[in-house]
């Protein structure tokens, strides 16, 4: 499969295959589901204490947006080692977009990707050796892939639907319903000059490397 915007998910569908082939998917899923609240706190948490660019952002919507995005992330993988298949990411598009909206840097958006890559590790690392599946080393192997591709993927998409899809509306556009303008036009335009503040919060030392396609990146 390839997504709707970005990169082929055929390595993140043959990194799940691996952990269902050795009995890691679906059993997983029981020992995840008690941590899935605990996890959402520590991607929030390990974000905001690395990235300062989200707190020091007077968009109220910059933190709820955050929030609602690790939390759809867990959901997601959460999903995928249930043994469902591996979707278009709509979720991380419709996100992507709502930054730009906001004026809110993708760099920081991408950082906060790999914040959550060793969050996520973590978590699904120790779920599987909880399962105690015949081949551990294996099991452990296939969780450190799947981190990787999963992060890489989102990565890829949200820079495709930034760079590649997405178009801000013109001054003046309106929607299709009631000749309004739009609300999120109102949000970007209301807090563009906050988020340029905000990018300039990360310096040079703090600023993370570009992410090569097939590198691992919260």
């Amino acid at each position: 499969m390839t997504a709707r915007a970005g990169r082929d998910l055929r390595p993140l569908q043959h990194v799940l295959a691996s952990l269902a082939r050795i009995k890691v998917i679906p059993r997983v899923t029981k020992i995840l589901d008690p941590g899935i609240e605990g996890t959402n706190r520590a991607l929030r948490d390990a974000v905001l204490a690395e990235i300062p660019a989200f707190t020091m952002s007077s968009n109220p919507f910059i933190l709820l947006d955050l929030e609602r995005h690790t939390s759809e992330h867990v959901d997601e993988i959460r999903r995928l080692f249930s043994g469902g298949e591996v979707g278009d990411f709509a979720f991380v598009e419709t996100h992507a977009r709502r930054r730009a909206e906001q004026r809110f840097p993708l760099e920081v958006t991408l950082h906060a990707y790999r914040c959550g890559h060793r969050v996520l590790s973590r978590w699904l690392r120790d779920a599987a050796i909880a399962v105690k599946p015949a081949k551990a080393e294996a099991a452990v192997d296939a969780i450190a892939d799947f981190a990787i591709e999963y992060t890489n993927a989102i990565s890829a998409i949200a820079t495709a639907a930034r760079n590649g899809q997405y178009q801000p509306a013109r001054r003046g556009q309106r929607s299709s319903a009631g000749g309004r303008h739009s609300a999120t036009s109102a949000i970007r335009i209301g807090y563009s000059a906050t988020h340029e503040n905000a990018k300039g919060a990360i310096s040079p030392a703090n600023r993370p490397p570009t992410m090569p396609p097939n590198d691992s990146a919260t």
